[in-house]
């Protein structure tokens, strides 16, 4: 048996992350899409990654696999020094 555990959005809110901690792989992303794309549909891209899983914006979008590496490669780099706040019955689930 496999037990496969997504931790953001059930033991803290991904929206609780500090988006400067990632701005480097995220304008990378911006400035490709930038390329492609109207700003307003650019803005609508970029806030889509807060909420919906990172492969379904790449396949929507098309995105070539060598900018999805590279954004991985940034991700990769990044040091992640981060306070998570967990929600208030992450208690009950620790024990």
């Amino acid at each position: 048996m496999i037990l496969i555990v997504d931790l953001d959005n059930t033991l803290y809110s991904a929206k609780s992350l500090d988006p400067s901690v990632f701005e480097p792989a995220i304008s990378m992303l911006r400035n490709y899409y930038a390329s492609r794309y109207n700003p307003r549909i650019v803005d609508h891209i970029m806030n889509s990654f807060w909420s919906r899983p990172v492969d379904t914006i790449f396949e929507y979008y098309e995105t070539p696999k060598s900018v999805i590496q590279a954004f991985r490669e940034k991700l990769d780099a990044l040091d992640f020094d981060l306070e998570i706040e967990t929600f208030p019955d992450y208690a009950s689930l620790a024990n």
